[in-house]
């Protein structure tokens, strides 16, 4: 059994990100490491010869990548898929692996096929199968499965029993029981980056390699816009922390010592983070590692931020969204998520000497241009380092794309999916056109990044000459970005 995983590569050979909730360009042109596809691969390294591949990362031309494929000839391959690269990942790239594999079974991961299983496999013939949920708790059982199967067409004798899987019998779709998710994530193991060159990940800037690690899963909050919970679950499971330690140990033996500890709510238990931090302390891991992490405002204090710089963390992004109590009510940001918390958290956060990366969306569906305006005032108002501004998109698996289901008024067979990534705006019908919004989201970004402040803090987040160099470089070219737009 030859397994594949990859990250597809499209037409134009465009960057994406394709973990978790993120389906997006990054602005400043850093691709993640492929953190699912290398824990698919731990899990099934045992049972199949397996090899996994991040073209576009990679520069890996569109010839060269078919001849690679074409020379393992695998039986099964797995894709990461997102909502926007959905046709080019299974009408483009998937087809093409068709015609040069016919007997070659495709399927395909992510929160995409998780939150739309049967409607994935209706919009493309060249998908056989999808997971649903976390794949790591469902490859290891599907891929014995596939082993165990006599050479039929459609599987379904092996397939049937296997859990969290949506696939073809024929002509007719099964959508068989979700797998759950398990208490114990660190039964996962660690990911197997030994396909991985991460010299093709590195930091902006600073222009270090920098790996992904696991810190925990699921969120139990509700905020209409978002995702994660479709993909991960709503209650938070905790890694471990001596297997989070033994994890950024591993991280070290490869090389890498700079970190995005992935989780929604890093600051959702203080003691667990309290007990990681010690523990990074204990070791003197902090003076090995950087790391940079996501968090919601709540429950952060002065204590605990200044602990997070003390362990090496020097930028946390925050899901800010909103410049105005009335949008975070309507959207259920809940916890304690206010404009006045906002203000609060970003302000220690500065004073701890923590860079604070804030996250904005623009045009939900009740704001007027005012509500916008003041998103933006809000944000050039914080002590923030940087900021991004995105459209507000109905992704899959979010209360907002029920919302824009209901009432989107176009024919149901209509391919929108195309449409639905954050740099494209569908909720013209609600009183706001995508050219105001696109409007907004420039000025916002003029707005924010056109500040002699801003510049000088930026630039105190790179050390030495080299750094300061990219800097400029990066700088020079993401402002001139935002004038050609």
């Amino acid at each position: 059994m030859k397994v594949l995983l990859i990250n597809p590569p499209s037409p134009e050979n465009d960057i994406w990100v394709r973990e978790g909730r993120c389906q997006q360009f990054d602005i400043w042109g850093s691709p993640f490491p492929p953190l699912s596809l290398a824990y698919i691969k731990s899990q099934i390294r045992d049972l199949a010869e397996t090899v996994l591949l991040d073209p576009a990362p990679a520069k890996l031309s569109g010839e060269r990548l078919m001849e690679r494929i074409s020379a393992f000839s695998p039986d099964v391959m797995l894709m990461s898929v997102t909502t926007p690269t959905f046709n080019s990942d299974c009408n483009w790239f998937a087809k093409m692996i068709k015609a040069a594999l016919p007997d070659i079974k495709v399927g395909a991961i992510g929160i995409h096929v998780t939150a739309l299983p049967v409607e994935s496999l209706n919009k493309t013939q060249y998908l056989d199968f999808v997971i649903k949920g976390e794949p790591e708790a469902v490859v290891r059982v599907l891929i014995k499965a596939f082993k165990e199967s006599p050479a039929t067409k459609t599987l379904y004798a092996s397939l049937k029993d296997v859990p969290g899987i949506t696939y073809r019998n024929g002509a007719e779709l099964i959508d068989n029981p979700s797998a759950g998710y398990p208490d114990n994530i660190d039964c996962y193991g660690f990911p197997d980056w030994s396909d991985t060159d991460f010299k093709n990940y590195l930091l902006p800037v600073k222009e270090r390699p920098f790996s992904l690690i696991s810190f925990s899963r699921g969120c139990p909050y509700a905020c209409t816009f978002c995702a994660a919970s479709a993909y991960y679950g709503k209650r938070l499971r905790k890694r471990n922390i001596d297997s989070l330690i033994g994890e950024i140990e591993y991280n070290l033996s490869l090389g890498v010592s700079d970190f995005l500890f992935w989780t929604e709510l890093i600051s959702n238990d203080l003691e667990y983070l309290d007990q990681f931090l010690e523990k990074v302390l204990e070791k003197d891991l902090q003076k090995k590692i950087n790391w940079v992490c996501n968090s919601r405002i709540d429950r952060l204090d002065k204590a605990i931020l200044k602990k997070m710089k003390k362990a090496g963390c020097w930028q946390i992004a925050f899901g800010l969204e909103f410049g105005t109590n009335k949008a975070l009510t309507l959207v259920k940001k809940g916890g304690e998520a206010s404009i006045e918390k906002g203000m609060e958290i970003i302000k220690l956060a500065d004073e701890a000497g923590i860079a604070a990366d804030g996250h904005f969306l623009l045009g939900y569906p009740g704001e007027t241009e005012d509500d916008i305006k003041e998103t933006v005032n809000y944000a050039v108002s914080l002590p923030l380092t940087f900021a991004h501004f995105y459209m507000a998109t109905p992704f899959p698996g979010s209360e907002l794309f029920d919302y824009y289901m209901e009432n989107r008024g176009r024919d149901i067979r209509h391919d929108y999916w195309d449409d639905i990534a954050q740099h494209k705006y569908v909720f013209s019908d609600d009183g706001l056109t995508g050219e105001t919004v696109n409007k907004y989201v420039s000025m916002a970004y003029r707005k924010f990044y056109f500040s002699l402040y801003r510049v000088y803090k930026i630039s105190r987040t790179a050390q030495g000459i080299k750094e300061k160099i990219n800097l400029v470089k990066t700088g020079t070219k993401f402002l001139s970005g935002i004038l050609i737009k």
